[in-house]
């Protein structure tokens, strides 16, 4: 039997180990890509401003994006987007929605009208219940 060494060894557990979770898959889009995506299926955006220094940002990555319940909502109605507030188009559209902390958590329309918002970080079962109430309000209007 060949020797691996531990670096590609621990490389190979922790790879494996990451592929079981069920968890926010967030798609590489542009804004108006994600408008056109969520037209067609019939979904709403939500887009996680962040910043690459928000320690609450990464909190929600790591507790709460992670979650199999939180993930499997998401992918099912939502086109999922992160972008940092610090750059690029993330930086134009968190300006223009007047974004002051992190993490802000914006849910549009499939026209691009801001319908619901969350500032700051919540747990799983807090932040599954802003996606439902992002989701059902997008239904009601």
């Amino acid at each position: 039997m060949k020797k691996i060494s531990a670096f590609v060894f621990a490389c190979l557990i922790f790879g494996s180990s990451q592929m079981s979770f069920a968890e926010v898959h967030f798609k590489d889009l542009t804004f108006a890509e994600a408008l056109k995506q969520a037209k067609r299926e019939r979904k709403i955006i939500m887009i996680d401003y962040y910043t690459t220094w928000c320690g609450w940002c990464k909190r929600l990555d790591r507790d709460t994006y992670s979650s199999t319940e939180i993930g499997k909502y998401a992918d099912t109605n939502i086109i999922s987007l992160k972008l940092n507030a610090e750059a690029g188009e993330g930086m134009a559209l968190a300006r223009q929605s007047k974004i002051s902390g992190f993490p802000t958590i914006i849910f549009y329309n499939a026209d691009g009208k801001e319908i619901h918002r969350v500032v700051g970080y919540k747990p799983a079962p807090g932040f599954m219940q802003e996606m439902m109430n992002a989701v059902d309000k997008n239904i009601k209007s």
